[in-house]
């Protein structure tokens, strides 16, 4: 997989490194190695020391770095450039510490930095955390870490995350970023998180009683005007389309019987009908992510209707609130490639990218918003990629790269298009190319002096006396 997605990784690792080190005021000197495992049982086996490890996507251990690749992730819906950039900030602040900071801490910085890089990462709001936070089932900030180490349930230990990216979110407004960086600091040189906190911030009760207030606040504002709850089957029967629309009259901001009820108009193909209570829905709850989120059954309904606009708005709100939705980044890298819109093409490739360089498509869109804007020298890579992932049609594929390669690089060219013609021998444009590149260059006619001025003869001196 190294050969697919292992130059960008780098790169990410790079950029990371150098902005967590700037910010937090901490130099790594060391090398810190990072191991990426194609399979989750060699990951768990590495990080752990036997196998299992489910619920592990990667793993910090100071200036080490475990990860699942790509690859491991697909079924769980995971950005792996997510996964590095919050596994990276651990080595930071890790570092900067000394290993000596609470679980809750580190936890909370590297998801605050998540949703710093890009709106669609790290643990957001949900109708679940919602429910946690205005049911009381938020853990005190001094105990904070014991969420993670005896939760409720799986759902409250990501729940322990996204609180605690809370806290550290609600410190940087109040109290400034620097204020993580001096907690840090103190924490390294053996004070305890509690007294640290009062020091650079306020004092606990006060910080746990306006952070309550905070986090309420948010949870409060989080689809307000919704009807987050799921009716009970005894009070709609849930396959019952006409017991549905008869609920949703007297519910109708209950965002269930809106999704469920466009469900069935779009399986009807009353796609006009769906519009506006789709539009209602996504109103109500902007954020609803997934398969069977509103903007995908809305975007359809407007594709279905030829109003192509309509569908590319709807599609790119979407996009900000999702971080692996392929088939959604594909969809608009289509729109915009047809509108010949390169530099949205290239940006979408990148996201897709971003959750799955196992697929040819994001290296395939690459390769042609390269060529369509003149950048030949950018087409090598993500032909060279495509080639790795069993394509369909290898000879366009070394033509292709032998042409992007004749300038810059005339012996791979000459492999790349021997090689097409191995399986085309007759493809004529190869074999033009390879005439081409067959003939030698001309050598360079050498340096010659200028002929020299003819010189007068010297006159003969007067002989004196």
């Amino acid at each position: 997989e190294a050969a697919l997605y292992g130059d960008e990784a780098i790169d990410l690792l790079t950029e990371a490194g150098d902005l967590f080190s700037k910010k937090y005021d901490t130099q790594i000197e060391d090398p810190v190695i990072v191991e990426i495992f194609p399979e989750k049982k060699d990951f768990a086996v590495r990080t752990f020391g036997i196998p299992g490890g489910d619920g592990y996507m990667g793993v910090c251990f100071g200036k080490v770095i475990t990860a699942n690749s790509p690859k491991s992730l697909l079924g769980f819906q995971q950005n792996w450039q997510s996964l590095l950039w919050h596994e990276y900030c651990h080595v930071i602040t890790l570092q900067k510490t000394n290993n000596r900071m609470p679980r809750w801490l580190s936890e909370g910085i590297s998801v605050y930095e998540e949703r710093l890089r890009h709106s669609s990462w790290g643990e957001q709001m949900s109708p679940e955390y919602r429910d946690f936070i205005l049911g009381g089932e938020m853990t005190p900030v001094e105990r904070l870490s014991m969420a993670f180490i005896v939760p409720k349930s799986p759902a409250h230990i990501q729940f322990a995350y996204y609180q605690s990216s809370l806290v550290v979110e609600y410190l940087v407004k109040n109290f400034g970023e620097e204020c993580i960086s001096k907690i840090l600091q103190d924490l390294g040189e053996g004070m305890f998180i509690n007294i640290a906190i009062e020091k650079h911030a306020t004092k606990l009760d006060e910080l746990q009683e306006a952070f309550t207030e905070f986090a309420t606040a948010k949870a409060e504002a989080f689809a307000a005007e919704a009807d987050l709850a799921r009716p009970n089957p005894l009070e709609v029967n849930p396959i019952d389309k006409n017991a549905i629309v008869d609920w949703l009259e007297d519910n109708p901001n209950n965002i269930w019987a809106l999704n469920t009820t466009c469900a069935n108009l779009i399986e009807e193909e009353k796609f006009a009908e769906a519009i506006p209570l789709l539009e209602r829905s996504i109103r109500l709850h902007p954020r609803q992510r997934g398969g069977n989120s509103p903007y995908g059954m809305l975007s359809l309904a407007f594709r279905e209707l030829g109003q192509a606009d309509e569908e590319l708005a709807v599609l790119e709100n979407w996009a900000t609130i999702e971080d692996s939705a392929t088939k959604l980044y594909e969809r608009l890298m289509e729109i915009h490639a047809e509108r010949k819109a390169w530099p949205e093409v290239d940006r979408l490739a990148k996201r897709f990218f971003s959750a799955n360089p196992l697929s040819p498509i994001s290296h395939r869109f690459m390769a042609l918003t390269a060529q369509q804007t003149g950048n030949t020298a950018a087409t090598v890579r993500p032909l060279k990629r495509l080639l790795l992932l069993n394509p369909p049609d290898p000879v366009d594929l070394h033509f292709r790269l032998a042409t992007a390669l004749v300038d810059r690089s005339p012996d791979e060219a000459k492999r790349h298009v021997l090689q097409a013609l191995e399986d085309a021998p007759r493809f004529r444009a190869a074999q033009k190319l390879l005439a081409r590149l067959a003939k030698p260059k001309p050598e360079p006619e050498p340096d010659t002096p200028p002929a020299s001025e003819p010189q007068p003869e010297p006159k003969e001196e007067a002989k004196g006396r």
